[in-house]
């Protein structure tokens, strides 16, 4: 065996007393305002080092030790430069408000991370936005126009201790919005549940995105129709529709379950553009009216003169399953 295969490289034991350096940098304050998480979102500066130490590094023992120092060297330097980088480990509780004099219609965006969401009406408030926010990193909130009022509420970069399995129990978004004007609301999440209890809203349409994170929606009644656009990954999503309600729900899905609560006798229409490899269970009594064997559309007796319908469109339904009761 040559020497060369069995030198091994220098560039690990580099990297173990290079995270020991930051450390003793930290305590003595030469890193202000170390927050160890930092490290976690230097991997990528850590996967190029190793593609070179596997590239150039073996070749020989000095130039495995100097891609191990200079990968020391930037992470030090980058820490030195965004001492915060990855997000304050510190939960803190921030509220923001938005008052309702004046405002006759909103636009409302929500874009959640990791935290546990929940949305709901206000009761005998002065204000169109009442959110209390527990969170770590940062929060944005921002809010333009004036009686057609935008808002967006956003989590700043993505939540590390959700994801390495650090604490997360005191991390919650609490939204509450105003049922005196029409509103539509755009919601985004990550993996975190949501739960949305909009009885009572004037909700003129609701858009979710959702990935691994489950998804709770109790709709309001409305005398007017509106629209609900779900677009799902992995999570599941528990929808509930009220009695004397006109809407229509798009559902593009991905793996996750969707289960959908339709008030008694309902006048339900149901179009299958796209099943994928998924599945449909509709509740008794529907007639086809159009389509395939696997796609086509179907409704209850008496759908067309209806005083309200409910309409569901699954779009593309991917691997996930659709339960419509």
């Amino acid at each position: 065996m040559s020497s060369q295969s069995r030198y091994r490289s220098l560039f690990w034991p580099i990297i173990l007393i290079g995270v020991g350096l930051v450390w003793f940098l930290s305590n003595i304050g030469a890193i202000p305002n170390f927050n160890p998480l930092a490290l976690l979102n230097l991997w990528p500066l850590v996967l190029i080092a190793l593609g070179l130490d596997l590239l150039i590094g073996r070749k020989s023992p000095l130039i495995g030790l100097l891609i191990g120092l200079a990968t020391v060297g930037a992470a030090v330097a980058i820490l030195l430069a965004a001492p915060n980088l990855g997000g304050s480990t510190q939960a803190i509780t921030e509220q923001f408000t938005e008052p309702l004099a004046g405002v006759t219609s909103a636009v409302i965006d929500i874009n959640s991370s990791s935290e546990p969401v929940n949305i709901h009406g206000l009761n005998d408030s002065a204000n169109l936005f009442e959110g209390t926010i527990t969170h770590t990193g940062s929060v944005e909130f921002q809010t333009s126009g004036s009686s057609e009022k935008h808002i967006k509420l956003s989590q700043n970069g993505s939540n590390l201790q959700f994801f390495f399995g650090l604490p997360t129990a005191n991390l919650r978004w609490d939204v509450g919005l105003n049922p005196g004007v029409p509103v539509q609301l755009n919601v985004n999440s990550a993996s975190g549940s949501v739960q949305m209890h909009l009885a009572g809203l004037q909700l003129s349409g609701l858009k979710v995105d959702g990935a691994s994170g489950s998804l709770t929606i109790e709709l309001p009644v409305s005398s007017k129709p509106y629209t609900v656009d779900y677009n799902g990954g992995s999570g599941s999503l528990d929808l509930t529709i009220p009695a004397g309600t006109d809407v229509t729900v798009t559902l593009d899905g991905g793996s996750g379950s969707l289960n959908l609560n339709l008030p008694a006798n309902a006048a339900l229409r149901v179009e299958v553009q796209d099943k994928g490899s998924g599945s449909v269970s509709m509740p008794g009594g529907m007639v086809r009216t159009g389509g395939s064997e696997d796609t086509g559309t179907w409704e209850t007796s008496g759908y067309a003169s209806a005083a309200h319908k409910i309409t569901i469109i699954a779009a593309n339904l991917g691997s996930g399953s659709l339960s419509i009761h």
